[in-house]
C-alpha cells in the first residue's frame, strides 16, 4: 500500500478496539481506534478512524499487552493516509506507548 503523506505524532490518548476480519477461511486481528486527535491540545488533526499497527511488539501477540476498550498514550508514532483514491485509510504505527491508570482514564475527554 502507497501513503501519500506522513506525520510524526507524539503524547495523546486513545482507545485501542479490535475487530476480526475473515481472510483466507481464518480471522485476522485489526486494531483500530476511532474520534482519534493528534497535534496539540488543540486538537490540529482529528480522524474518525485509524488502524494501528504495534512496530514495538509482536504482531501475532499485541493482546499480551492490551485489551480492547483499554486506553494508552502513544508516546510516539506516525500518521499515514494512503493513496487509494477509493477507500482513504489512515494508519497509525505506534513505535512506543504506556498504559494508562483508571485515575489517569477518568480526566481524559475524548469527546
Amino acid at each position: 500500500m502507497e501513503f501519500m503523506q506522513q506525520a510524526i505524532v507524539k503524547n495523546f490518548y486513545l482507545e485501542v478496539k479490535v475487530r476480526y476480519l475473515k481472510q483466507n477461511g481464518s480471522s485476522k486481528r485489526q486494531w483500530f481506534a476511532t474520534n482519534v486527535c493528534v497535534g496539540t491540545d488543540n486538537c490540529k488533526q482529528k480522524y474518525d478512524e485509524v488502524l494501528i499497527n504495534f512496530t514495538h511488539i509482536d504482531a501475532d501477540n499485541p493482546e499480551f499487552f492490551l485489551q480492547p476498550g483499554q486506553v494508552i498514550k502513544v508516546l510516539e508514532g506516525k500518521v499515514k493516509q494512503s493513496k487509494c483514491v477509493t477507500v482513504s485509510e489512515v494508519w497509525l504505527d505506534v513505535d512506543s506507548f504506556r498504559q494508562t491508570d483508571e485515575e489517569e482514564k477518568s480526566k481524559i475527554n475524548f469527546a
